[in-house]
């Protein structure tokens, strides 16, 4: 129903007429065709036979070529130029392990996968992020940050840092914050690279500070030092 109120005058500038209008024989109108998205077209090609392959070692795996140009720019421009890879089909991985590369593959074309720990899903995130596979990336660090641990703290850390990840920074940070007293007292975090621990110890602060703390923890490279 659509109301319409509008003045009418007849001897008054006042008056005002209330008028209730209802169409009818009218419906929205509706999408008949569903959505369709890229991945639908994708999951559909994977049943086409390979045309090129991966190994590692004297392991392979058979994948598309036109997948992985898909998922991966630095695939894409492996397949792309006059290059060895062009020419041979083949992708020769010495970087990681083949485990690694197949949970990753895996995951990419919408399979199931075999990595379990946190240490499989960050051997992940370290081959997604050298072939730069965006996508997966994303997916891995929002994971691999809700489960952080106090035994995973500074390989994570040593991640976040190295590529300059300000999100994943924050987090850790707030996970020290919570779980100072365990992690000070690890061999891993003594040795981790003072260059971190002190943004660490800035973001910290910074967390304490939004938190409303009046008392601020101890700096980290302080801490450190006593080791």
């Amino acid at each position: 129903m659509y109301v319409f109120m509008h003045h009418i005058c007849f001897g008054s500038p006042n008056a005002l007429a209330k008028l209730d209008v209802v169409f009818s024989g009218f419906t929205d109108p509706k999408n008949l065709l569903s959505q369709i998205s890229c991945f639908d077209f994708f999951k559909r090609s994977i049943d086409f036979p390979t045309d090129a392959r991966i190994t590692v070692g004297n392991k392979s795996l058979d994948v598309h070529r036109h997948v992985l140009c898909m998922i991966s720019p630095v695939l894409h421009a492996a397949f792309t130029y006059d290059t060895k890879e062009a020419k041979t089909s083949t992708i020769d991985i010495k970087e990681v392990d083949f485990a690694t590369v197949k949970n990753v593959i895996d995951a990419c074309y919408g399979r199931e996968y075999n990595a379990k720990t946190f240490n499989d899903f960050m051997d992940m995130l370290k081959f997604a992020d050298m072939y730069d596979i965006q996508p997966l990336i994303e997916k891995l660090e929002l994971v691999l940050a809700e489960e952080l641990q106090v035994d995973s703290f500074c390989v994570f850390a040593n991640y976040a840092w190295n590529l300059d990840k300000p999100d994943l920074k924050l987090k850790i940070a707030e996970f020290f914050c919570e779980n100072s007293s365990e992690i000070v007292n690890r061999l891993d975090f003594v040795n981790l690279d003072q260059n971190i621990c002190t943004d660490i110890d800035r973001l910290v602060v910074d967390v304490n500070k939004k938190r409303g703390y009046k008392k601020i923890t101890i700096g980290i490279a302080a801490v450190k030092r006593w080791y």
